[in-house]
């Protein structure tokens, strides 16, 4: 509060009774001192009439003079009506100085020296668009007061000549004081506003010289330009030919905006910024696109006009035509893929079936018939390699449907809640059986977990997927190892085995569909289960992870959490390999 009194008492009494100029324009400031000249002509004028012995109806009407520029000058300073009050100030002169016409000798009184000289100062508050119209109106009052006073010249009110002479010689003292003081005001006001803005021009061309040389440098091709609401170009960048090509020759800048870019401009007092595409496009030209970004430009909170930036993205949607029909025939390739793998393994399933049920009839039928032992067994075993054979075909066709659904995201999942202890019980009894050397797989549990949720359609192949390879890819070495960890809603499954390992260089590919390393090639298989794996764990919103121990094999830790449809925020789906 102090410092607002003491900026007060540093604010010079002109700035206190006109208002300072940060919150009155220079014409305002000027109309405020001349209601305060007004005043005092009105306090004067009413001492004169006071001194002549005017009848009382007179007198009062010169000390209400002075209560109404009382008034103006509060609704002007105060309330800030600056046309209101102007419109006021105006009609109430020239009706004073009319009633004044017929009481100071009409044309050669002081009443017309009023006029000529209030119109001086008037001329200066008054926009240039209704100059003209004012100079018609105080002719018209000018003339018709001429008219009035030839006319009826009984109206006119006889005074002497010295009072005449008295008031002419007052009217054009403060007729001196109100024109040419206000003339002289606003002249040096003129001149420092000429003056500021052919320094602002300088700058403006100094800093679209330096805009024209940033454009020309960047090697990206864009076109900027600036335009008032109205459509009227302010500024544009140079060469519009490189973002309009072809349209540039036929049509100027200022066109080729109201035609192709102003019709979709949608930037105004209330939107602020836009982003559209366009297509030029005429019948015996090429077409191009282009790319448009708006921005709203305020001044003092006014909408004042827009900036732009054109970029040529006719390149682009051709690309995009070519992806989008590239797009196109690959949905159809994936689509003729899949009904062929379907009919292919419909189609395989059933002479499968045959080869292998024959075979099977074909065995039993030897006993029959008078063989050699030897020859029985020989016999038998290219049957059991049939029957092997046959196996492993219908479970590379049942891989391959499998991780074709997937790809086309038709696998259903059904996540429940499961005895997990159960399922890898079942699963470590039945690879033991089948395991040639009846290894023991060792289950280790950090924790007690009986249930968890999970589709067990889906993780009981990934489960059976790594304790099979497990055991493949490590004969005549040490038996896999299950460890189950649960902790804060997570289920950590690690299944290590002891073999062969993967080369290091083969390491990156381990996921992918029908990869297999190098040191595989004497061992069964497909290359589809681990690409199957990683996309069961991912509809889990699992994540797994490879780690590959130097000269003891892999290990294959897997991470689901508690609820696959509700995942734990600090959980992805995600793959990675230890390459180390």
């Amino acid at each position: 509060m102090n410092q607002n009194r003491q900026d007060q008492e540093k604010r010079p009494w002109s700035t206190i009774i006109l208002g300072g100029y940060e919150q009155f324009p220079f014409e305002h400031r000027g109309l405020n001192a001349l209601i305060i000249c007004g005043f005092t002509a009105g306090i004067i004028l009413s001492l004169v009439n006071f001194r002549y012995n005017q009848a009382p109806f007179v007198k009062v009407m010169y000390l209400i003079i002075p209560l109404i520029f009382t008034f103006l000058f509060i609704l002007s300073r105060v309330y800030k009506q600056y046309h209101l009050v102007l419109y006021i100030f105006l009609g109430f002169t020239y009706l004073s100085l009319s009633m004044l016409w017929f009481r100071t000798g009409g044309l050669t009184g002081s009443a017309s020296f009023g006029i000529v000289f209030i119109m001086i100062s008037f001329l200066h508050y008054i926009s240039k668009k209704r100059q003209n119209k004012f100079l018609v109106f105080v002719a018209v009052i000018f003339l018709g007061l001429i008219y009035l006073e030839k006319t009826y010249p009984e109206w006119m009110i006889p005074i002497s000549d010295a009072e005449k002479e008295a008031r002419i010689m007052f009217s054009f003292l403060i007729g001196i004081i109100f024109s040419g003081g206000t003339t002289i005001l606003f002249k040096k006001h003129f001149y420092k506003k000429q003056k500021e803005l052919y320094d602002n021009n300088q700058q403006l061309n100094h800093y679209k010289s330096k805009m024209d040389n940033i454009v020309d440098s960047i090697s990206e091709e864009f076109f900027l330009f600036s335009r008032k609401p109205s459509g009227e170009l302010i500024y544009s960048s140079p060469n519009p030919e490189k973002i309009f090509g072809h349209y540039a020759a036929s049509y100027s800048t200022q066109e080729l905006l109201q035609r192709y870019i102003y019709p979709f401009s949608k930037v105004s007092h209330k939107l602020k910024k836009q982003v559209f595409e366009v297509e030029l496009k005429e019948a015996d030209k090429e077409s191009k696109w282009l790319r448009i970004s708006e921005f709203k430009i305020e001044n003092d909170g006014k909408f004042v006009g827009i900036d732009a930036i054109a970029q040529d993205i006719t390149l682009r949607k051709r690309l995009n035509v070519q992806v989008s029909r590239s797009l196109s025939k690959e949905r159809h390739l994936n689509k003729v893929k899949t009904q062929f793998i379907a009919m292919v393994s419909h189609q395989f399933r059933t002479p499968m079936t045959v080869i292998k049920s024959t075979g099977q009839l074909l065995e039993a039928t030897e006993a029959e018939y008078d063989i050699p032992e030897n020859d029985r067994q020989w016999r038998h075993s290219k049957f059991l390699k049939i029957s092997e054979s046959i196996d492993l075909l219908t479970n590379m066709m049942d891989n391959v449907l499998v991780f074709n659904k997937s790809e086309m995201g038709r696998i259903e999942f059904h996540p429940k809640q499961i005895n997990l202890l159960n399922i890898f019980n079942d699963l470590i009894e039945q690879y033991q059986q089948i395991d040639p050397e009846k290894r023991k797989i060792e289950l280790l549990l950090k924790r007690n977990i009986d249930t968890w949720v999970l589709d067990p359609n889906l993780m009981i192949q990934v489960f059976s997927n790594l304790i099979s390879n497990a055991l493949k890819y490590s004969p005549g070495k040490k038996a896999p190892q299950i460890k189950l960890m649960e902790a804060q809603d997570l289920l950590t499954i690690s299944i290590r085995d002891f073999g062969i390992g993967i080369p290091e260089h083969q390491r990156r590919n381990l996921f992918e569909p029908f990869f297999r390393a190098q040191n595989t090639e004497n061992f069964k298989g497909t290359g589809i289960g681990l690409a199957l794996v990683q996309e069961f764990v991912k509809l889990h919103h699992g994540s797994i992870r490879v780690v590959f121990h130097e000269n003891k094999g892999s290990e294959f830790i897997i991470i689901l959490p508690k609820d696959p449809k509700n995942p734990s925020s600090s959980l992805r789906p995600s793959t990675w390999v230890d390459m180390n």
